[in-house]
C-alpha cells in the first residue's frame, strides 16, 4: 500500500454532493492533475466549500473526472457539498505518517550488511537479515501444510508431513524402509480405505473397513511374476484377457485346483490333427476326460478323448440316421390289400385299416385294395345246437309263479317247462335265460300261459 502524492493538484466539484456518495466528480479539465492509484494505493483529499465546512477523504481510485472515496477521514466528518467547492490534494497528518513509516524501514534496510545469499525479512519489530535456511522457517516454507502450490526441489522435505492437498512431480517417490506403505484414504462416511504395500518380495493390494485392520485383496510376487486375488470382474466391449506363448510350441493355459491338486484346465495347443487345437481337460475324473476344437475344423472338428480313446462328436452338421444305425429316411412304407396310406419315412406315416364288408350267411375270408370280409364259422350251422342250447327256441309253459310276460320280457329257465300243445309238459324245468318271444297274460298256469321262448344265455 502506497501514498500517493502530486503538486499543485485542485480543483472543484462538478456537482453536489450529499453525505454518503462515495463517488465524486471534479472538472474534467483538472483531471489529470491528481494520481491515478493501483491496487492498494491512494491519496488524500480536502474539500472546502465558501462557508469554511470541510472534510478530509481518501481516493482510492481516479477514473477520468470521477474519484472514488473513502469519507469522512483523519478526524473530519461527512458533509454535503454544493457544486464548485474547491477540492485540494493535502499532505495530511495520515499521509506523512505512512511516509514516514516508509522512510524509517528504508533506513533499516540501508542498515543490514550486504552478505551473500542473506534474505531480508521482518521480525514483527523491524527488517533483518536472515539465511537461507532461517528465512525460510520464518516464512513457515520448510511446512508441508504452509505449501498450497508451486515446485518443491528435490531433496528439500524429510520428516513427516500432513495436509497436503495436491502434489505432483516428475521425477520418481521413492518411500524406503523395511516394508514401505502407501495409504490411500477415502474420507467419504464407512468408504474402504485402501494402500499399497512391499513386503518381503510381495506387492501387496490391501483394503480396510475401519482405516486400521487391512486384508490382502491383491498380491502380486514380483520374484516369482505371479499374482493371486480371490476375484476378478471384468467389464469390457473388446479383447479382455490375453494369453500370450513366447514362442510356438509354448502353449499357456488357465488350470483349476482343488487344495493342491489340480483337477482341470484349459489350453490351446498349436499343430495338426485331432489332439491339437482348444482343450478342456478333466483332470479328477479316471483316466482323464478330455473335450477338444481341433485345429483342423470342418464338421467333425469337436472330439472327445476318455482313457486314449478318440470319439467324434456328433451335431446336426454331422449326424445321420446312419451314423447311430438307424433305418435311411429312403425307405418307404407301402399300404397292403385292405390299407391305406403309408409313403418315405422322412415323415410322419398314418396306415390306414379299410372298412370291411357286411357279413352274411354266405360271406367268405377275402380282401380287396380298400376292404375285406370272414367267413363266419357256425360250428356246423343251426343242426349243431343241441335242444335247450343257447340260441334255440322251445314251446313251453311258464310254471312256478303267475306272473305276465310281455313280447320281449325274459325268465329264468327254472319257470319254464317245454311242452306240447297246450295242455301238457314234460315235467322238466329248462336251463338258463330265455326271453318271451310271445306274450303271457298274469294268471292260473293252464292254458293261456304257453308261449315261444329264446334262450339267450
Amino acid at each position: 500500500m502506497a501514498v500517493l502524492l502530486s503538486n499543485n493538484a485542485t480543483s472543484t466539484l462538478a456537482a453536489s454532493i450529499n453525505t454518503s456518495v462515495t463517488s465524486i466528480s471534479i472538472q474534467s479539465g483538472d483531471a489529470t492533475k491528481f494520481p491515478t492509484p493501483g491496487a492498494g494505493d491512494w491519496f488524500p483529499v480536502t474539500v472546502v466549500d465558501s462557508a469554511g465546512n470541510m472534510e478530509t477523504m481518501r481516493c482510492t481510485a481516479r477514473s477520468g473526472a470521477t474519484l472514488t472515496v473513502t469519507r469522512a477521514q483523519e478526524g473530519t466528518t461527512a458533509k454535503a457539498f454544493a457544486s464548485g467547492s474547491r477540492i485540494d490534494l493535502r499532505l495530511t497528518a495520515a499521509a506523512a505518517n505512512e511516509l514516514y513509516k516508509a522512510s524509517a524501514a528504508l533506513a533499516a534496510i540501508a542498515a543490514l550488511a550486504v552478505t551473500d545469499n542473506n534474505f531480508i525479512v521482518g521480525n514483527g519489530t523491524t527488517w533483518v537479515a536472515e539465511s537461507g535456511a532461517a528465512a525460510r522457517a520464518s516464512l513457515g516454507a520448510d511446512n508441508a501444510a504452509n505449501l498450497t502450490t508451486g515446485v518443491i526441489p528435490s531433496a528439500r522435505l524429510t520428516g513427516a508431513y500432513t495436509n497436503i492437498t495436491d502434489f505432483t512431480m516428475s521425477g520418481t517417490l521413492t518411500v524406503a524402509n523395511a516394508a514401505p506403505v502407501i495409504r490411500l484414504q477415502d474420507t467419504t462416511a464407512s468408504a474402504y480405505d485402501g494402500r499399497l504395500r512391499l513386503d518381503a518380495n510381495n506387492l501387496y493390494v490391501d483394503g480396510s473397513s475401519d482405516g486400521s485392520t487391512y486384508a490382502e485383496v491383491l498380491r502380486f510376487e514380483l520374484d516369482t511374476k505371479i499374482g493371486y486375488m480371490s476375484q476378478l470382474f471384468l467389464t469390457s466391449s473388446a479383447e479382455a484377457i490375453r494369453l500370450a506363448a513366447p514362442s510356438a510350441g509354448q502353449d499357456p493355459y488357465i488350470s483349476f485346483y482343488q487344495a493342491a491338486v489340480r483337477t482341470a484346465y484349459i489350453q490351446y495347443q498349436d499343430g495338426a490333427g485331432n489332439a491339437a487345437g482348444l482343450k478342456l481337460q478333466n483332470d479328477f475324473t479316471t483316466g482323464d476326460s478330455i473335450l477338444i476344437l481341433t485345429n483342423d475344423g470342418g464338421v467333425s472338428g469337436c472330439r472327445y478323448y476318455n482313457n486314449g480313446n478318440n470319439y467324434e462328436v456328433y451335431h446336426s452338421g454331422n449326424l445321420s440316421l446312419s451314423s447311430l444305425g438307424g433305418v435311411p429316411t429312403s425307405r418307404t412304407v407301402t399300404a397292403g390289400n385292405g390299407l391305406t396310406g403309408g409313403g418315405a419315412l422322412s415323415g410322419n406315416i398314418t396306415v390306414t385299416l379299410g372298412t370291411p364288408g357286411t357279413l352274411t350267411a354266405t360271406s367268405g375270408n377275402a380282401v380287396t385294395s380298400t376292404s375285406h370280409t370272414h367267413d363266419v364259422d357256425w360250428g356246423g350251422g343251426a343242426a349243431s345246437l343241441g335242444a335247450g342250447g343257447i340260441g334255440t327256441y322251445v314251446w313251453a309253459q311258464r310254471v312256478g309263479n303267475t306272473n305276465g310276460y310281455a313280447f320281449g320280457a325274459t325268465i329264468s329257465g327254472a319257470n319254464l317247462e317245454p311242452a306240447s300243445g297246450i295242455s301238457a309238459t314234460n315235467g322238466v324245468a329248462l336251463s338258463g335265460t330265455w326271453r318271451c318271444m310271445g306274450a303271457i297274460s298274469a294268471g292260473a298256469t293252464s292254458t293261456g300261459s304257453f308261449a315261444i321262448w329264446l334262450r339267450i344265455s
